[in-house]
């Protein structure tokens, strides 16, 4: 098997406990995983632009049926400092399988993917996006891991 972490450039500056789990992955991952484009630190720039999408500005699946006129949010966090990649304390993984990359948590086989990657997060003793619960509801962040205590870290300019 090659690379199991791939675009791992992208979380450069993130915690090291994710690091050491990215490190960990790459040795032992069951798959192979990608970190995503704006998968690690996002400055306060990056935060308000991805908040934006879905919201003010096009987001995934704009335009395309069955899905609401400027398509999905990317976010639920409004600024850097509400979210953990504002702290250098997270990182996306995205399942990539045959060269394939799994964007879709509901899918059921994809999802699968996602849990058993949560799972490996979690017994390295990081947070899974898998049981986030927001506004009193369980919302699925499958490809998010992040520091239990990212709310002490500095924010990143």
């Amino acid at each position: 098997m090659g690379k199991r972490v791939l675009h791992r450039e992208r979380a450069a500056g993130v915690d090291a406990r994710l690091n050491t789990f990215l490190d960990w992955w790459e040795q032992h991952g069951p798959f192979t995983v990608m970190v995503g484009v704006d998968g690690g630190t996002r400055s306060i720039a990056d935060q308000a632009r991805l908040y934006a999408q879905g919201r003010t500005t096009p987001g995934p699946h704009a335009g395309k049926p069955g899905y609401p006129p400027l398509g999905e949010t990317v976010t639920n966090a409004q600024t850097a400092v509400a979210s953990a990649h504002g702290h250098a304390s997270a990182v996306d993984l995205w399942p990539v399988i045959n060269g394939k990359i799994y964007l879709n948590v509901k899918d059921p086989m994809q999802r699968a993917k996602y849990d058993q990657l949560g799972a490996t997060i979690e017994a390295h003793g990081l947070k899974w996006g898998g049981r986030f619960i927001v506004k009193g509801e369980p919302f699925y962040d499958g490809p998010h891991a992040e520091t239990p205590d990212w709310r002490n870290a500095p924010l990143v300019a």
